[in-house]
């Protein structure tokens, strides 16, 4: 969980000198909203909120309707769990991704998770076909389900290859690969990759898995595989340790 979560810290919570890369486990002080609309997949987003509460962050389950509310303005950071991206922007209209946009514009993070990650998309290829989504935080497509790790809709662990010569955060502590969930989750195609950051590479393809970039003066982090479930411990609340063995 660690090194995955703290990519998108706000830096209304954080700041790290430059030069000098960094990480925190502790979230204690952020507000963490976590997205529940259509068919989000209730495995994800619990797990989502017991990966912040673990890092001590306070957490809220948010609906599209009080999004449109305009709730968010209380949070640091909207999480937004695997599911049906589609659902996400039927949900929330226009008025619902617009509040979305100025959030982040303003300084607040974004976490988007397989179906999160494609909702946060100019554009996706779904299984061949090409769809136009709205949110608009990243200036590329993603494209999945990526059949050489498993065909949709099956699911499987996956190795990811960490970028430990990032220089947006210091990873030169990490493992080389990580073992990972993944679940018809996208990988990611910038318009300027000059202005995204890779995270993690998918082993299969060297395509990235996962990427962390600015959006005006707020943060972005999209991760197709699922960091949020942890196949070898209980603590997501989850049942994925009693169905792989992997080790993950």
């Amino acid at each position: 969980w660690v090194v995955l979560v703290i990519l998108l810290a706000s830096h209304r919570v954080i700041v790290v000198s430059q030069g000098s890369p960094t990480y925190y486990s502790d979230l204690a002080g952020m507000n963490v909203a976590v997205f529940q609309g259509g068919s989000s997949s209730s495995s994800s987003r619990e797990a989502l909120v017991q990966m912040f509460l673990w890092m001590n962050a306070s957490v809220t389950v948010l609906s599209a309707t009080s999004i449109k509310n305009g709730t968010l303005d209380d949070y640091d950071l909207l999480a937004v769990p695997g599911g049906f991206a589609g659902d996400y922007n039927n949900d929330l209209g226009g008025p619902g991704r617009s509040l979305i946009r100025s959030f982040v514009q303003d300084g607040g993070a974004f976490f988007g998770v397989c179906a999160g990650a494609y909702f946060a998309c100019d554009w996706i290829i779904w299984e061949g076909t090409p769809i136009e989504y709205h949110l608009d935080l990243f200036s590329g497509c993603g494209i999945g389900a990526i059949d050489e790790i498993m065909p949709w809709p099956g699911h499987t662990m996956c190795q990811i290859n960490i970028a430990k010569d990032s220089e947006l955060i210091d990873l030169s502590q990490e493992p080389e690969n990580h073992t990972v969930m993944y679940y018809g989750g996208p990988y990611f195609v910038p318009d300027n990759p000059d202005e995204i950051e890779v995270i993690a590479r998918y082993s299969v393809n060297n395509e990235s898995a996962m990427i962390a970039f600015e959006y005006e003066t707020g943060r972005v982090f999209l991760s197709g595989p699922h960091p949020e479930w942890e196949e070898d411990s209980d603590r997501d609340g989850q049942v994925w340790n009693d169905v792989f063995n992997d080790n993950g």
